[in-house]
């Protein structure tokens, strides 16, 4: 729970400030279920836990909610929607091969990755 509101603790603005809620409490999550259900593929030099069928739903997941919250909810442009979406899929690459509880790291590099991002975007 700590981690979901981490980056907005820390005072990160626009959809990185969801980044602990999205990469911890959907990411997490979706390929959570996805993964036990049908995931078949399991990611080399991982636990032997993960899945790329749990990745890439999480992947796809996190960019729609990303999408969801800069166009109706923080009313933003659409195009930052593609960086935070290659954001989410950053994030959720490196989740896939952490070991063990990664409920505090996956949010700040979340936050991390999306702030940069959209640095680059508006330059």
């Amino acid at each position: 729970l700590f981690g979901c509101a981490l980056p907005a603790t820390l005072g990160a603005q626009g959809v990185s400030a969801f980044s602990g809620l999205l990469s911890v409490g959907l990411g997490d999550g979706v390929a959570s279920v996805i993964g036990k259900r049908f995931g078949t593929i399991k990611w080399p030099y991982s636990d032997g836990k993960k899945s790329i069928q749990g990745t890439v739903c999480a992947i796809l997941a996190c960019t729609a909610a990303c999408w969801f919250l800069n166009l109706f909810i923080l009313h933003g442009p659409w195009l930052p929607t593609i960086f935070t979406g290659l954001g989410c899929a950053c994030t959720l690459l490196v989740e896939a091969f952490l070991p063990g509880i990664d409920n505090l790291v996956m949010p700040l590099w979340a936050m991390a990755v999306i702030q940069m991002l959209t640095a680059v975007l508006q330059t």
